[in-house]
């Protein structure tokens, strides 16, 4: 599996948490393992945070969406009712008071069939 990793140093609101992306892992036909950091929270605790995605780019809250337990740190989500053979956009995501912020969009590709072979890969520096 190969990845292209281009950053954006630019955040739509400089109090929202900072966030950060990673591949999704076991990636099959209908779930992935979603993997992301909440950084830093502003000072601001953090209310809410998981994974968002989508098949159109750029997902957003109002898109299908994971919830993660805890605040600041390392967390999963399992990301389901995925379809076999199709490219998702997916990202980390967190919220506090400031508004939400959001990590780097990666590709989600789920496999044809049962069971594992699908992959993930960073699409671009698209964080807010």
């Amino acid at each position: 599996m190969g990845f292209l990793h281009l950053t954006s140093p630019f955040q739509r609101n400089s109090s929202t948490p900072l966030v950060t992306t990673q591949a999704a892992t076991s990636v099959t036909s209908t779930t992935a393992t979603g993997n992301g950091t909440v950084v830093f929270d502003h000072g601001s605790t953090i209310t809410e945070r998981g994974f968002v995605w989508n098949t159109i780019g750029n997902p957003t809250t109002s898109d299908s969406k994971v919830t993660a337990a805890g605040t600041t740190g390392v967390y999963t989500g399992s990301i389901t009712g995925l379809s076999g053979g199709t490219t998702y956009y997916y990202r980390a995501y967190a919220i506090n008071a400031f508004g939400t912020g959001y990590g780097d969009i990666w590709f989600i590709v789920t496999s044809a069939g049962g069971g594992g072979g699908g992959f993930s890969w960073m699409l671009m520096g698209m964080g807010q």
